[in-house]
């Protein structure tokens, strides 16, 4: 089985801010005695009830307002991803509004996330970078196989590069440009190999001197 998320607009592994009939849910307390309260008006059938019933449509973040890339992770027959947004509230620490757990790192045969001080995300809200931020990125397989690693989704980042790079190759691809990882990997958990680089275009411009 796997296990999706979602926080504040966004979701990795298809997660969404609806859970279907029969699935769990899992929700991070911030504060100790808390209670999640779920009035009726939460209880939908279609998205497009909340139309209907005139429901507080400011509550519903649209994805088309975030900075992130989506990077995928896929074999012959499954695929997974993680999600690193950018925003400038954002820090390195989890920040509750942004960020969301990598819940497993076994769940299904595949698995995808992204490392920032030893806390493992399934979706990672980091701030804008000023020059460059690098996140490595650990994956999990059930079997050893040929594997594709790439960006299924780069959103509002046209100031900025995004590259992937494999330190067991020391190759590194543009992600922008459609390129992808085509490898092979065994069984297990894989870290460190897989670097995720985004790196801010505007800074280090050299200086234009024209003449008088």
């Amino acid at each position: 089985d796997k296990v999706a998320s979602y926080v504040s607009g966004i979701g990795s592994d298809g997660g969404t801010g609806f859970i279907p009939p029969l699935q769990g849910f899992f929700v991070q307390a911030n504060a100790s005695n808390g209670r999640v309260m779920m009035p009726p008006g939460t209880r939908v059938h279609k998205f497009d009830q909340l139309r209907y019933k005139k429901a507080d449509e400011s509550s519903l973040i649209s994805s088309d307002t975030i900075s992130y890339v989506r990077v995928k992770l896929e074999n012959s027959i499954d695929s997974t991803d993680l999600v690193v947004r950018f925003n400038k509230k954002a820090s390195f620490a989890f920040d509750p509004a942004l960020d969301a757990y990598e819940f497993s790192k076994i769940s299904g045969d595949l698995n995808v996330w992204s490392t920032i001080n030893e806390i493992n995300y399934s979706i990672n809200g980091v701030p804008f970078p000023e020059s460059k931020i690098e996140i490595p990125l650990g994956i999990n397989l059930v079997k050893d196989g040929a594997l594709i690693l790439s960006a299924s989704e780069i959103r509002l980042l046209d100031n900025y590069s995004v590259t992937l790079k494999d330190t067991k190759t020391n190759t590194t691809i543009d992600l922008k440009k459609g390129e992808k990882f085509n490898f092979n990997a065994d069984a297990g958990i894989t870290e460190n190999r897989f670097i995720l680089s985004i790196a801010n275009l505007t800074t280090d411009i050299p200086e234009i001197n024209s003449p008088e």
